[in-house]
């Protein structure tokens, strides 16, 4: 298959805008099986990607801008009300898990918030591009 467009455009987020402009139609809904907690930190020594799997959890270690790292964690989406309740100590306990993690969190601070994505429904929402761009030059 060969795909040639001047523009494309992204409208797959759960509350994207476009997509419901458009009138985009979910198919193919599946409950989530994951849910996730991420944060970003300073002084984390992370020259490139890291990805850990352990028994009911995912790992992702990502060297971003401004010299930060992305740390998060991914469970299993039963374990979100879990993870919720005391989500400062578990995010930190499933870091120590790893000891690669855990030798460069003891020198890191956390400089953002914590985000998470817990249960939600996953779907898939074609567009037709031609409509998108024939709604806007109507406009």
């Amino acid at each position: 298959m060969e795909a040639r467009a001047h523009l494309v455009v992204g409208a797959d987020g759960k509350h994207s805008r476009i997509a419901a402009a458009v009138g985009a139609a979910k198919y193919h809904v599946r409950p989530s099986t994951t849910c996730n907690v991420y944060s970003y930190w300073r002084d984390f020594a992370a020259p490139h990607t890291h990805l850990f799997v352990r028994d009911g959890r995912f790992y992702v270690v990502l060297p971003t801008n401004g010299g930060l790292t992305y740390l998060g964690v991914v469970w299993p989406v039963a374990e979100w009300r879990r993870v919720l309740s005391n989500l400062e100590p578990t995010f930190h306990s499933a870091l120590l898990e790893i000891p690669w993690i855990a030798e460069r969190l003891a020198g890191a601070s956390r400089v953002e918030r914590y985000t998470g994505t817990g249960p939600v429904q996953e779907f898939f929402a074609p567009v037709n591009i031609g409509r998108i761009v024939g709604e806007r030059h109507a406009a």
